[in-house]
C-alpha cells in the first residue's frame, strides 16, 4: 500500500497535442491503474493511512490494522479494529458483543471514492454473524480539492466515535423490544 501513484498526461493519439485525459501510473512498477480527467485528484494510500493512524495515535486509541490491496494496486481497503473495553458494547438481551471498526478505502481506477466508514462488528453473536453495520460514513470524491483531514482527521474521528457510542444504545433498546415473527418479517422487508 505504500507505493505512490502519479497522473501522467495522455497526448492526443493523432496530433500529439495536449488533452484533458490522464493515466494513473504506479511509480514503483509503471503499471497503469486507471484513466481519469484533469479534474481527478490523486490520494495516495499512504497519505490516507497516515492520517487515520495519526488520528488514533493522538487520542491514545489502540487499533489492529489490516490493509488489503487488490487489482494490481488499483484498490485499497484498510480495516481498523479499535482495541479496549470502551470500544466494545454488549447487548445482553440477545448475547451479542460488538466492537468498533473503521474501514478506509481508496482507488486509482475511479471505482471507489475516498471514504471511511465507522461501525459496529459483532464479535460474539448467537447466530454466528460477524458483518459490520455502518453507522458513520464519510465520503469524498477524488478531486483536486479533496482534503483527507476533513473526513478522518482528529475532529472528524471524535464526532464519529461520539455518534457511534450513541448508536449502541439504540441496539440495546431494540433488543429489549419484543416482536412477533410477523412483525419481524415486516421489518426485514421494509
Amino acid at each position: 500500500f505504500d507505493y505512490t501513484v502519479e497522473q501522467v498526461a495522455v497526448p492526443h493519439p493523432v496530433t500529439g497535442s495536449k488533452t484533458s485525459y490522464f493515466m494513473n501510473v504506479r511509480k514503483d512498477n509503471n503499471d497503469i491503474l486507471g484513466w481519469t480527467s484533469d479534474r481527478y485528484g490523486i490520494v495516495n494510500n499512504q497519505d490516507l493511512i497516515d492520517v487515520a493512524d495519526h488520528a488514533f495515535e493522538s487520542r491514545g486509541i489502540g487499533v489492529d490494522r489490516k490493509v488489503y490491496v487488490t487489482e494490481g494496486g488499483a484498490k485499497m481497503r484498510a480495516i481498523y479494529d479499535l482495541q479496549g473495553d470502551q470500544f466494545t458494547s454488549v447487548v445482553p438481551q440477545v448475547g451479542d458483543v460488538m466492537g468498533y471498526r473503521l474501514t478506509a478505502q481508496n482507488s486509482f481506477d475511479r471505482s471507489l471514492r475516498v471514504s471511511f466508514a465507522l461501525g459496529l462488528v459483532r464479535l460474539v453473536c448467537t447466530n454466528g454473524m460477524t458483518t459490520m453495520e455502518k453507522e458513520v460514513d464519510m465520503i469524498k470524491k477524488h478531486s483536486l480539492q479533496v482534503n483527507v483531514q476533513d473526513i478522518i482527521g482528529g475532529d472528524a474521528l471524535d464526532t464519529a466515535l461520539a455518534k457511534l457510542s450513541r448508536s449502541t444504545d439504540v441496539y440495546a433498546r431494540l433488543a429489549s423490544t419484543p416482536i412477533d415473527e410477523e412483525q419481524g418479517l415486516n421489518i426485514l422487508q421494509n
